[in-house]
């Protein structure tokens, strides 16, 4: 049985737009909650939700202090949990930082690392808003 969208409570908060479209794949999140069940889901998104400004944080750090092998750390981290989730544009970013750390190249990586807490930054909306909306009612 499929489950109702994620976002039918609140779709205008539940999606951030920007100029690259939606911050998340709703198909992606929908076909999460069939595998792992919306509790789980709920409980995966919470944990990203609390877990992921520390991960920018230590990213923006690492940046700063010229670790060019943890920020590509961070960035694969946070590339992998982004994903995982639906985010649609924030796993390229953070493929592209962790390729230019990876290299060393920190002077490249400073926008990126600005345009990835910016991208997670729409992605904490649209995923805050769907568990506030779609998952608080289940």
């Amino acid at each position: 049985m499929r489950p109702e969208p994620l976002f039918h409570a609140r779709p205008e908060a539940a999606v951030s737009y920007g100029p690259d479209g939606p911050a998340i794949d709703e198909a992606a999140l929908v076909a999460l909650a069939e595998i792992i069940g919306v509790k789980a889901l709920d409980s995966v998104v919470t944990v990203m939700l609390d877990s992921t400004p520390a991960l920018c944080a230590s990213m923006a750090r690492a940046h700063a202090a010229g670790d060019a092998a943890a920020l590509r750390t961070a960035a694969h981290q946070l590339k992998g949990s982004a994903a995982n989730l639906g985010a649609r544009r924030l796993p390229t970013v953070c493929a592209a930082l962790e390729q230019v750390a990876g290299a060393g190249d920190l002077v490249a990586a400073a926008p990126l690392v600005a345009e990835a807490q910016r991208e997670y930054g729409r992605v904490h909306a649209a995923l805050a808003a769907a568990t506030l909306g779609a998952f608080a009612a289940r």
